[in-house]
């Protein structure tokens, strides 16, 4: 369940760092959103069709 909360299926804010030796600009450019969560967000919402 956790990689529906991943981009790409790393971790940047835990162990997934470790897969970096340099990070350019800021991390946020890395983490992303969680997209599935965003979608479901904006369906509730009424932005998105169901």
């Amino acid at each position: 369940d956790q990689v529906r909360w991943c981009v790409g299926c790393y971790r940047i804010e835990g162990p997934g760092a470790q897969l970096f030796s340099d990070i350019r600009g800021t991390h946020f450019a890395i983490q992303g959103l969680p997209l599935l969560a965003l979608l479901d967000f904006l369906r509730v919402r009424g932005v998105l069709a169901q």
